[in-house]
């Protein structure tokens, strides 16, 4: 791929697709596209007030989805630019498919059991 943005833009796409009145309720703002495979967003949802990364995995076409209360750590000595604190990590869901994953992402940071839909 010749266009550095296109699996960001997908993951988007993707993500909007699933649920734009969703994704709205997080409170998503601030999105950040980290490296060619990785979204970062800010959420002020019920369930948590900090950061989703959503990233390609290439080799099984499936997404890795973290959570975190801190933004990435910013550094000149990795490849990427960037390092996503893993003891800053809530949770890490893997193996996401493209058309459950606003759905899980919403599972994991706004919804409770008292919503009933």
């Amino acid at each position: 791929m010749n266009d550095k943005n296109y699996y960001v833009n997908t993951i988007i796409q993707q993500l909007f697709t699933g649920g734009r009145t969703l994704v709205w309720s997080w409170g998503a703002h601030d999105f950040k596209r980290l490296d060619e495979m990785t979204l970062m967003f800010k959420v002020n949802a019920r369930r948590l007030e900090g950061y989703v990364y959503i990233r390609y995995c290439f080799g099984s076409d499936t997404y890795e989805v973290l959570f975190s209360e801190y933004p990435p750590k910013f550094t000149a000595t990795n490849e990427c630019g960037y390092e996503i604190l893993e003891h800053a990590t809530i949770k890490r869901l893997e193996n996401v498919y493209c058309d459950d994953m606003t759905y899980r992402i919403d599972n994991e940071i706004e919804r409770i059991p008292e919503y009933r839909y």
